[in-house]
């Protein structure tokens, strides 16, 4: 995933987990688990999607992104979202034909 490859965000992860909602009970628990930084920002936005459920999606993730300042990552992050949008579009658009 293109967040916990970008060092900046990866080193400033209990920003990103913060902005992203979770509690600080969830970010020491991140902590306590997790002895690198990839996989305590990995990890928080696991528990973000645990948390947040349907909400949590690309749109959003960029959105948070930004607000930490991080506009580049989310732009990446949107290029990826569009591509895999229009990958499964074309998937279920082959299968439907195939079903027909």
């Amino acid at each position: 995933m293109k967040v916990v490859q970008n060092a900046h965000v990866v080193g400033d992860w209990k920003h990103l987990g913060r902005q992203l909602g979770l509690s600080e009970g969830d970010l020491l628990m991140l902590e306590d688990q997790y002895t690198g930084m990839r996989d305590r920002c990995l990890h928080s936005l696991v528990r973000w999607r645990e948390v947040s459920g349907q909400e949590a999606n690309v749109e959003l993730l960029a959105k948070h992104l930004r607000k930490c300042r991080y506009h580049h990552v989310a732009g990446n992050l949107h290029t990826v979202g569009r591509r895999l949008t229009s990958i499964m579009q074309t998937t279920i658009s082959s299968n439907s034909f195939s079903a027909a």
